[in-house]
């Protein structure tokens, strides 16, 4: 199973494209987050989304 990482990056990613379009557009690149586990992953969707939406609401 070599993409089992994958597969759990790429629902964290969805996450993310989940709660906010403006996450793919600010973040072109979120596949630097290939290979973080899933814990952490999850929880750099959350740092991003929350400064994505500070940056929004100027």
């Amino acid at each position: 199973m070599p993409k089992s990482s994958n597969s759990r990056d790429g629902k964290c990613i969805m996450k993310c494209e989940n709660k906010t379009r403006i996450f793919d557009v600010l973040m072109p690149h979120h596949n630097i987050m290939l290979g973080v586990s899933a814990q952490h992953c999850t929880r750099m969707c959350n740092l991003v989304y929350m400064y994505v939406s500070l940056l929004s609401y100027r």
